[in-house]
């Protein structure tokens, strides 16, 4: 167990933190504030490059009200592997956390079986409204659970690809819009995932959203579980001028249902 009462700082390139599997821990006391941030130095124009984190896990001892157990800006080629964000050990403990993962600004990165949960967002995820490119592949039974948005993708991501990923119990599993970059995204991709029992609307399709989206092998049920009802709490909620093209949408070999609300609802405009 180490507890921090600060913010732990990177800005080296080729950078390894691994420890030796779940019981390794990294606890926050402090109530604002990153747990670790990774970020260029201040005056560097470059990228914070080849990372790799594995293997450990991060806590808070206090309910935190800001800031995310990891935060990324202007990074790239970066691997967090094994890695859980997560205060809550079980039904009814504490979920101290405030956001899991945050990205802004990157280019080239995976998460690999990691377990994300957390009381305002799991992976908020944005890129540079400049056109710095953005992919990031979250995969390998990677969990996100129990969080009032499980993914945020708030714009100009090159792609979002969630690869056997579970996300159960979240307000909103996955919302995607503008609102960080101001921005559309490009490409947002699932394969082989489940979206169970969200508050509110599986997958929130705002305005402005995303260029190409494809759903492939996936299940999707229980929407709308706060019992807000049609056209609210679907499995699949797309608003009018979501999906800049929608002759790149593809939904193959999914299973929808059991939404309190809708199992689709696709508004035109």
């Amino acid at each position: 167990m180490y507890s921090v009462s600060a913010t732990l700082v990177i800005t080296s390139s080729r950078t390894t933190l691994r420890g030796e599997g779940a019981a390794s821990v990294i606890r926050a006391a402090s109530a604002d504030g990153d747990i670790i941030r990774v970020e260029r130095a201040a005056g560097s124009t470059g990228n914070v490059a080849d990372l790799l984190f594995a293997d450990f896990s991060l806590t808070s001892s206090v309910q935190k009200t800001s800031g995310s157990a990891m935060s990324f800006d202007h990074v790239q080629d970066v691997r967090v592997a094994n890695v859980q964000a997560s205060s809550r050990t079980q039904v009814g403990s504490a979920n101290n956390l405030w956001d899991s993962f945050t990205f802004r600004n990157f280019s080239m990165v995976t998460l690999e079986t990691v377990k994300i949960q957390a009381q305002n967002t799991g992976l908020s995820i944005a890129g540079d409204p400049d056109g710095f490119g953005a992919d990031i592949w979250v995969t390998g039974g990677s969990l996100i659970v129990g969080t009032q948005i499980g993914v945020h993708a708030g714009g100009g991501l090159g792609g979002l690809y969630l690869d056997e990923v579970v996300l159960y119990g979240n307000g909103t599993h996955v919302l995607v819009d503008d609102a960080i970059a101001g921005i559309a995204n490009s490409e947002l991709v699932f394969n082989n995932c489940v979206l169970d029992t969200s508050t509110a609307h599986g997958v929130d399709l705002q305005p402005n959203g995303v260029y190409v989206l494809s759903f492939n092998d996936t299940y999707g049920g229980n929407s709308g579980a706060g019992g807000t009802g049609h056209p609210e709490g679907a499995i699949i909620r797309a608003h009018p001028g979501s999906v800049l093209h929608p002759s790149g949408v593809v939904v193959n070999g999914c299973k929808f249902f059991n939404g309190i609300g809708s199992g689709i609802y696709a508004e035109s405009g």
